[in-house]
């Protein structure tokens, strides 16, 4: 998605609960196309709380709404924001069946 924007000219912002860690990104995929600036709600990963966590990822989403043209969201949270493009993918929605890997995600409030 940082590539195809900033092929298309976009000054891209990457909004995040935690600092992206590049060299995996890297590592893991073989390239990187770094946003122009990154932003991140924390300064250092959490290891706890995953799923709680990006839930705050919706305060950092009201504020890039208020500052940017388009807000993206790729991860298929849905956030207490608007989004003007959401990623939704099918991950999300395996929480809502009962499984091993997600039965104390599927029986949260949240």
């Amino acid at each position: 998605m940082i590539e195809a924007l900033k092929d298309s000219g976009y000054e891209v912002i990457l909004g995040t609960a935690e600092p992206t860690n590049w060299d995996k990104v890297e590592k893991t995929v073989g390239m990187t196309v770094r946003p122009d600036m990154e932003l991140s709600l924390l300064k250092a990963r959490m290891r706890i709380f995953g799923i709680y966590m990006r839930l705050l990822t919706t305060f950092l989403a009201l504020k890039m709404r208020r500052e940017c043209d388009i807000v993206v969201n790729t991860h298929g949270d849905i956030l207490f924001a608007d989004s003007d493009i959401i990623y939704m993918h099918y991950l999300t929605f395996a929480i809502l069946r009962e499984t091993p890997v997600n039965i104390k995600y599927s029986s949260s409030l949240i």
